[in-house]
């Protein structure tokens, strides 16, 4: 089943798609009382979103804009399992964030990133330089601040110290 609300599209099953429209209804029709551009309100937005998503635990896709909306907690619950049990128990959730946001190259399938990402630290690797030989948090636009804030969190789980420096860069 799949519905849109304003510049929002949910799909899913029929119970997934009428729990995340009763929430988010709301939420997207005050953001079309208030016209946000790309670069005055849509990363608030969409934050707000996944704020959401992740309150009332919804398992519906959320695009706004074609552009997926992520649940930051489902994907730090995934991340705090590969840290401790490896790559192998990648989510295909999280997998998705990754070659979907992330800068990952299309690999044939999650078993053929996954062997090229073998050890925790190869994939946390991954974050500090993509495949394209970017830092993660700099790969994603601004407005996408749903992804950007799931990869900061990423880097503060997987690299402390360094999140520290960045953040303290930032604010000088």
């Amino acid at each position: 089943m799949k519905i849109t609300l304003s510049d929002t599209t949910i799909s899913g099953t029929e119970d997934q798609v009428e729990k995340a429209k009763k929430v988010l209804a709301p939420l997207v029709q005050v953001s079309e009382k208030v016209p946000l551009s790309m670069s005055s309100g849509e990363d608030k937005l969409r934050m707000a979103i996944q704020d959401t998503i992740d309150m009332f635990n919804l398992t519906a896709l959320v695009v706004h804009k074609g552009h997926r909306v992520w649940s930051r907690k489902r994907i730090i619950n995934n991340l705090h399992r590969v840290k401790s049990r490896g790559p192998e128990s990648l989510s295909n959730y999280f997998y998705e964030f990754i070659k979907t946001d992330c800068g990952s190259k299309l690999y044939f399938n999650k078993a053929a990133w996954i062997k090229n990402h073998p050890t925790v630290d190869a994939f946390g690797n991954f974050f500090l330089k993509n495949d394209y030989g970017e830092d993660v948090c700099d790969y994603i636009p601004e407005w996408k601040a749903d992804a950007k804030r799931i990869v900061e969190d990423i880097e503060r789980t997987l690299f402390p110290f360094q999140s520290y420096l960045r953040s303290k860069r930032k604010s000088k």
